[in-house]
């Protein structure tokens, strides 16, 4: 299978700061746009990067109560280029999610500023790896996702009919009925989807089978 691109997956609308600007604005660009990385732009050249960690370090201390006043006061007395780190780890938008994890992990950053040519066009960061691992289609994280939930909703409903049968409801035996095939299916997409050594797929399926146990010794 084809690996995705940085392309594919980076935020192509960043908010990006002056060296000039103040670090009130960075502490309400990503209070407000719940963001963590802000890249730092000079005309059009990328120079450097504010994290979070950067905010905080430049932050009064916390032990003791601080104005909020006082704290504003402090960040507008500060300038984004004070505190931006200026040792860039940056990814082209045609280099692979690999090559960016790799990068992430060996410069020990949370973003990744991407660049055509000099040009800031997008950032990445772990946040959007992580997504794409759960939501990747084809990866097991995301199939063990949309397994577990089908078998949370047949769980449900074999609690449902059990209150059914004990009340005597006349459709009860249709549904198990349905109950079971249900089950017998999704036991049949669990075994397809399961890789050797895959740990996730193989405990849904032992958790199939020990629902369809528990329903079939107490079907009416």
């Amino acid at each position: 299978m084809r690996e995705r691109l940085v392309a594919e997956l980076m935020e192509p609308e960043v908010a990006f700061l002056r060296p000039e600007e103040t670090l009130d604005l960075v502490d309400d660009l990503m209070s407000l746009g719940r963001v963590r990385h802000l890249p730092v732009v000079e005309g059009e050249r990328l120079v450097g990067i504010v994290s979070h960690r950067d905010l905080a370090a430049a932050s009064p201390s916390d032990q003791g109560e601080v104005d909020p006043a006082e704290r504003r006061a402090r960040l507008r007395s500060i300038t984004v280029g004070d505190v931006m780190s200026t040792e860039l780890a940056t990814i082209a938008p045609t280099d692979t999610l690999g090559a960016a994890a790799e990068a992430l992990l060996e410069r020990r950053v949370g973003a990744l500023p991407v660049l055509l040519g000099p040009r800031l066009i997008g950032i990445l960061s772990e946040t959007d790896l992580v997504r794409h691992a759960y939501l990747d289609p084809d990866s097991e994280v995301a199939a063990s996702s949309t397994l577990t939930g089908r078998l949370v909703e047949l769980r449900r409903l074999g609690e449902e009919l059990q209150v059914q049968a004990h009340l005597g409801a006349a459709e009860a035996r249709d549904l198990w009925a349905e109950l079971e095939k249900r089950l017998d299916a999704l036991g049949s997409d669990l075994s397809r989807a399961k890789t050797p050594g895959s740990g996730m797929l193989g405990t849904l399926i032992d958790g199939v089978q020990g629902l369809l146990d528990d329903l079939r010794k107490g079907r009416p």
